[in-house]
């Protein structure tokens, strides 16, 4: 069983010389994405519950340990009521790398 969304089927892209899954050591939201969560004043469960996704994907999200797909961060940005332009926006200017 995937962490997805049902009925939604993953995008995935592959980087050169990659296989197009979850890096973790390169993941995008890293250190970012609980930010907007917490100051919705949503814990896991409940942002999870929202969007539809286990708490334990989104845990591996916030970590760093998986990337999300497009239709994740689309799914991911409606519930924070943001577009996916403004939350990768966010992340881009809140990540501390």
């Amino acid at each position: 069983m995937h962490a997805y969304r049902k009925g939604v089927s993953p995008i995935r892209f592959k980087r050169e010389g990659g296989t197009g899954q979850s890096a973790g050591g390169d993941a995008f939201f890293r250190g970012a994405m609980p930010q907007p969560r917490v100051e919705a004043g949503l814990s896991q469960t409940e942002f999870g519950e929202r969007c539809g996704f286990y708490q334990t994907y989104l845990s591996r999200i916030e970590n760093g340990q998986a990337n999300p797909t497009l239709n994740a961060m689309d799914v991911i940005a409606s519930a924070l009521g943001m577009t996916i332009y403004e939350l990768w926006e966010y992340v881009r200017l809140t990540s501390k790398d």
